[in-house]
């Protein structure tokens, strides 16, 4: 059966079990004869015009705390930035193409409590259920770019999202690329796709949210160019070079479903006014339930490579078919994972009377059933773990704010980790001043303990890593343009890194990391000069970052023929200091130390073109204008270059009410 025809039944599943349960949900209210609707908390029994919300958007974390609808952005900004790695990291590593393997530059050691299987080089292109939003909407909202570029770079984002009734909202989330690349081998072809559906009952006392998420791709992998020195001879359009790949490729899937329901508990007060009575229900809590099944897979097929440093070792007979007297390698590497979870809660919070206050106590229990299996490796593990949640979130201004988290896992592979964190803020009419610790306990991802393929294999008993961080952040709240700085210092004890050997090992040192980010706007009548900076430096070189990046947006913009065009001309200007940046190797899917060559020290800038007409923005982007200002290679990950400079355009349109 195809792909497209999986997703079609899915989907017709979907609408069926959002009708079921919506028809259930009715019947139920209707035995109990409230008439009330969320949001709207008091309604006469007569009947009345249902009522519509204006288009808004929500996120689990804000469902869980009784929280606020937040209104669509229709500003223009960065409309040109629609790389994922650009958008959502600034500076990076990746192969040179959109959709290749990468990984942030900016250190972030707060991971969740949960079972890691391996570092995912594709993480930043994923559709996630726990990173859905949920719409509701008056009319019906949709939401497209489509970019155009260089060797035939497409791009498609789409959002689709409506209210089939006033309580329940269903909506489909799409992102796909396919680029040939700048160099040899570098085709990518990804998609990425989210369906969801929310739906609350009558009475307020029911709410259920639901997020499939399909994740797919293709990337050709050449593992970097073999000569540096010829590449960086070349100029304008022919820069290019030899591949140490010819034919391998990675391939990766994953799938989920995502089903929360809440039941929620408090009091109905009764209003009888002449001939109407009126309800209103106020939640003071609720119970949760949250089930979770996933499969994740990836794919590394080499067929005729036998490139000795990046697949040194053959632990598992190799197929090969003969041509013409020459015989052709296949290998073909998988690793398979699977997991189900259920999660049960009990929350408490106050009830939305009291806008200036907002407090929440949650404690859960979760068991998660994990399945990982490699060539003729199985393993499965029972994961249960406890947590606790409290928070009394103050908005008036001179008032402080905390909250704090435990989390420890009692079974499993995670068994012994934990995790403690705390954060306090003190809110004033001019800033909000933050800050706070956590410690994590926790055992390294599963593929540094245990892998096997045919070019490695490690069995490893690594001890368990500890993160100890304390953070600081200051955010203005008075200018026009406001200021932040935030400041993080860790200490990493048991860290795993991968060698330059290219296999994982543990560090003995305990390595201190000092980070510091700085966000700042300027504006000098229409011209904005949007920066951000990122300080970073470690007493230990296992952890390879730049001690200092920038990324840069400076624009002007006005408006035109009385304010219904607006445009945009500016620059956005990518920066990052020398270093000796890790190497990737496809096999292992990691990101390894190398000492041969210094990467960064080289801006990547784009000039670019804003044009917004009422709900649809246009954009061309010319990007790295700066080629051949300064002959030399440029990097993002050793021997592989960054793009070439070219043309893409791209047209944003959005409809909603």
């Amino acid at each position: 059966m195809s792909n497209y025809r999986i997703k079609k039944i899915v989907v017709t599943i979907v609408l069926f079990i959002s009708v079921f349960i919506s028809m259930n949900a009715q019947v139920i209210d209707s035995i109990a004869g409230i008439e009330i609707l969320p949001q709207t908390p008091v309604q006469s029994k007569k009947k009345v015009k249902p009522l519509y919300f204006p288009t808004s958007y929500i996120s689990e974390v804000e469902i869980d705390h009784n929280g606020q609808f937040y209104h669509i952005d229709t500003s223009m900004q960065r409309e040109e930035i629609n790389n994922p790695m650009y958008r959502k990291w600034g500076v990076f590593q990746d192969l040179g193409n959109v959709g290749t393997p990468g990984q942030s530059l900016v250190f972030n050691g707060n991971r969740p409590m949960d079972f890691n299987l391996c570092f995912n080089p594709f993480e930043t292109y994923f559709k996630r259920p726990e990173n859905t939003k949920y719409f509701n909407t008056k009319l019906p909202y949709s939401d497209f770019t489509y970019t155009q570029g260089f060797n035939e770079l497409q791009q498609l984002y789409a959002k689709h999202s409506q209210n089939i009734t006033p309580r329940w909202n269903f909506g489909v989330d799409y992102y796909g690329v396919t680029s040939k690349g700048y160099y040899l081998r570098q085709y990518t072809n990804t998609y990425h796709t989210q369906v969801f559906n929310r739906y609350q009952s009558k009475s307020g006392k029911y709410d259920m949210l639901l997020s499939l998420n399909f994740n797919y791709g293709v990337v050709d992998e050449n593992a970097g160019i073999t000569s540096d020195s010829a590449f960086e001879y070349l100029t304008g359009a022919s820069k290019t070079a030899e591949v140490r790949l010819q034919n391998s490729e990675t391939r990766f899937k994953n799938n989920s479903i995502y089903l929360k329901q809440y039941f929620h508990f408090g009091k109905t007060d009764e209003l009888i006014t002449k001939d109407d009575t009126t309800y209103t229900f106020h939640s003071r809590g609720y119970f949760s339930n949250t089930f979770k099944a996933e499969n994740l897979s990836y794919i590394f097929n080499s067929v005729g490579d036998s490139n000795q440093t990046l697949m040194p070792n053959y632990f598992y007979d190799t197929l090969y078919t003969s041509l013409n007297g020459i015989k052709s390698y296949t290998r073909f590497d998988s690793l398979y994972y699977g997991q189900i979870s259920n999660r049960l809660a009990y929350t408490l919070y106050n009830d939305t009377n009291k806008a200036n206050e907002r407090r929440y106590l949650e404690v859960a229990i979760s068991h998660k059933y994990i399945s990982v299996s490699q060539h003729d490796k199985l393993n499965s593990f029972n994961n249960v773990l406890l947590e606790g949640n409290i928070e009394r979130q103050k908005f008036d201004n001179n008032s402080i704010s905390f909250k704090a988290y435990g989390g420890y896992f009692a079974t499993g592979y995670n068994q012994n980790d934990l995790k403690l964190a705390a954060d306090a803020s003190f809110r004033t009419a001019l800033f909000d001043l933050s800050g706070g610790a956590f410690n994590h306990l926790f055992r390294p991802d599963f593929t540094s303990n245990q892998f096997y393929s045919y070019s490695f294999r490690w069995d490893n008993d690594f001890l368990k890593t500890n993160i100890s961080n304390w953070h600081i952040a200051l955010n203005t709240r008075k200018f026009k343009n406001n200021f932040y700085v935030n400041f993080n210092q860790y200490l990493l004890a048991n860290w795993v890194y991968y060698d330059r050997t290219m296999t994982p090992k543990q560090s003995a040192d305990v390595i201190l990391m000092q980070q510091m980010e700085v966000q700042k706007m300027f504006k000098v009548w229409r011209f904005y000069f949007d920066n951000r900076f990122v300080y970073q430096k470690t007493n230990n070189d296992l952890i390879r970052l730049p001690e200092l990046s920038a990324m840069l947006r400076y624009y002007f913009e006005t408006p035109m023929f009385k304010n219904k065009v607006t445009l945009q001309i500016g620059t956005d200007i990518y920066y990052n200091t020398s270093y000796y940046g890790n190497a990737y190797n496809p096999a292992n899917r990691s990101f390894y130390i190398q000492d041969k060559t210094l990467i960064g020290n080289y801006p990547m800038i784009n000039a670019f073109a804003n044009i917004k007409l009422r709900k649809a923005v246009i954009y061309f982007v010319y990007e790295h204008i700066n080629q051949d200002w300064v002959n030399k290679g440029f990097y993002y990950t050793v021997n592989s270059p960054l793009p070439l400079m070219g043309l893409r355009t791209g047209v944003r349109w959005r409809i909603f009410e």
